[in-house]
């Protein structure tokens, strides 16, 4: 068992502030397992590393212990001095890219895309300031 890897699984998702549960609900992979894969009891297999990875923005190298910079490429990060797509390029290739998938593959990737709206949801509610109730005037 790679101990590196339990002990990252587990410290990036409480990073991130995701409960087991949250993970659960956004990769379908059961929380139980999850557990498992944190405490050193079972890994994850590669499909399974890469969604981890994808939903906790590292790449699977520093999951693995393979390197230290916990770093996702993304746009962000880019320091490159090319043009970043205009939001509508965004979506185009986007869309390309959607047209190319299976059934299957679209399939996840609504389910995922949901997960993702609730989580956010969620996020926006716990940075919102909860207002204590109206008081009737007498």
């Amino acid at each position: 068992m790679n101990r590196e890897l339990n002990i990252r699984l587990k410290e990036t998702r409480i990073s991130k502030g995701l409960t087991q549960l949250q993970v659960m609900k956004l990769t379908n992979v059961n929380h139980k397992t999850l557990s498992g894969y944190e405490n050193g009891v079972s890994e994850p297999d590669l499909e399974t590393l890469k969604i981890l990875a994808i939903l906790y923005n590292v790449s699977t190298d520093y999951l693995l212990g393979r390197t230290d910079d916990s770093n996702y490429p993304s746009i962000e990060n880019n320091t490159d001095d090319e043009e970043q797509p205009t939001p509508s390029e965004r979506i185009r290739t986007f869309q390309k890219k959607m047209s190319e998938l299976s059934e299957e593959s679209l399939t996840f990737l609504e389910f995922q895309l949901e997960r993702l709206r609730e989580l956010d949801r969620e996020a926006v509610k716990r940075r919102r300031p909860e207002r204590a109730p109206k008081r009737d005037k007498k």
